[in-house]
């Protein structure tokens, strides 16, 4: 099941119109003023997605499974508008802001860890993050940056400041050795942590939304099975427009 919208260059267009990896070590999260120095080594170590996310509710990112051809009840949720669920101020469901938004995930080498990491994004926050790696593009085998975080909240901005030449004898031990390297599909296929949607229906459920009575979806209890836990997606700010297409 593929929940990705594209690669590099189709990930542009589509903003426009398993490895076993450790998802509490892989994401990199900044807090304001906090900065990582890191390799692009391509072009294209970027994919677009279409996210769903609830986090007062507890319903941490997480691909959108529509475009799979799978049944997603994350969709289903966020158009019910029935009087089965909470309502806010304006009468409508308190769910509907759980619409599924354009995100992208890029891969950088984190060169103070030396290892891969992904940077999970809203559109505008990832606007900016690709004029910058086009912009060096026949550079990138040369050239390292600076990731670097700005602001809090709604004013959050990520920006990639290329490294000085004589600043770069810092990382150049660490930048070499990922010469010839590619980011593999697999790595962003696993950071982007689609759930089925069996999996979806235990989340939503235990978020508090009436999945079986809505639904007629019936879920299994499972005390073992934690689907919510917060290592299974990366809580961030949205500040995009509320569109369902944008």
């Amino acid at each position: 099941m593929s929940v990705l919208m594209g690669r590099g260059e189709q990930a542009k267009k589509a903003l426009e119109g398993g490895s076993g990896i450790d998802l509490k070590k892989i994401f990199i999260r900044l807090k304001a003023g906090q900065s990582r120095k890191v390799r692009i080594l391509t072009p294209y170590d970027y994919v677009a997605y279409k996210a769903h996310g609830h986090y007062a509710k507890g319903v941490y990112t997480q691909p959108c499974i529509k475009v799979a051809g799978e049944r997603c009840l994350l969709c289903e949720a966020a158009n019910y508008d029935g009087d089965l669920v909470e309502k806010d101020d304006n009468g409508k469901s308190v769910w509907n802001s759980m619409y599924a938004k354009k995100r992208v995930l890029f891969a950088f080498v984190d060169l103070e860890e030396d290892e891969i990491r992904v940077f999970d994004a809203t559109k505008s926050q990832a606007d900016g993050l690709i004029a910058t790696i086009d912009e060096y593009a026949d550079e990138l085998d040369s050239v390292a940056f600076t990731f670097k975080r700005t602001g809090d909240r709604q004013e959050t901005t990520y920006s990639l400041n290329p490294i000085m030449p004589k600043k770069m004898k810092e990382v150049q031990e660490v930048f070499d050795k990922w010469d010839g390297e590619e980011v593999p599909d697999e790595l962003f296929e696993e950071a982007a942590q689609a759930r089925t949607t069996e999996q979806q229906a235990k989340e939503l459920k235990q978020a508090g939304f009436p999945v079986e009575e809505v639904f007629g979806f019936e879920v299994a209890d499972d005390e073992n099975e934690d689907t919510a836990d917060e290592d299974k997606g990366e809580p961030i700010a949205e500040e995009d427009d509320p569109t369902e297409d944008f």
